[in-house]
């Protein structure tokens, strides 16, 4: 038995037996193969509650933002996007509020210029405890980054591009694409403290899709 090319399915050849249903089954078999991994190729995570933590360690928050069980066959690209609202303790200025995106639990990184060694953290931070003006926070091609405050809540579920601007300049966001190797993926956004208080998150918008080569 002979098979296509791109997604190897079974193909009967004039010379096996004429037994059309068990052919039919082997190609079903393939077809639902490759419909399953289809379904793993994307996911999202959408929360809205708002939720905290005081941790100084990077945790998911109580309804965790990630997506799990996303499948490379060969080697290939993750793509990640991410908006959401957060602000931190407002009675404690020493404190540094940090969103980390990960990938199976490990943070992700960026390279750096030829100033700088290796690579960076791709994590954002909030050192601002203007709690009345809720800091938007989203994806760029190089990590996550932050304004310090808006005047409103933007929280459109339609028109509204990853990304943000603060005052009337440094416009940014995006879609952040990591390579990777083949496997089975988790994607999330971890947060946590330096120092003490909290970080409150609302908002919350996941979306994750893998491509392979």
């Amino acid at each position: 038995m002979d098979a296509t090319t791109k997604f190897n399915l079974p193909i009967p050849e004039t010379t096996d037996d004429a037994t059309v249903p068990a052919h039919m089954g082997l190609l079903a078999d393939a077809i639902d193969t490759e419909l399953g991994k289809a379904g793993a190729q994307s996911g999202k995570s959408i929360i809205n509650t708002e939720q905290f933590t005081t941790s100084t360690s990077p945790t998911y928050l109580g309804t965790p933002d990630r997506i799990q069980n996303l499948i490379l066959e060969t080697d290939g690209l993750i793509s990640i996007a991410f908006q959401a609202n957060w602000v931190k303790s407002q009675t404690v200025a020493d404190s540094t509020a940090v969103a980390l995106p990960v990938l199976n639990g490990q943070q992700i990184y960026t390279a750096k210029d030829h100033d700088y060694a290796g690579v960076v953290s791709t994590a954002a931070t909030r050192l601002d405890t203007d709690t009345d003006r809720p800091g938007a926070l989203w994806t760029t091609p190089t990590g996550l980054a932050t304004s310090p405050r808006w005047h409103n809540d933007p929280n459109l579920t339609t028109g509204q591009v990853i990304g943000g601007i603060e005052g009337t300049s440094n416009p940014s966001g995006g879609v952040m694409t990591v390579f990777a190797a083949a496997g089975t993926y988790e994607v999330g956004i971890m947060f946590y403290v330096i120092g003490t208080g909290y970080v409150t998150v609302k908002n919350r918008r996941l979306w994750a899709w893998v491509k392979d080569f």
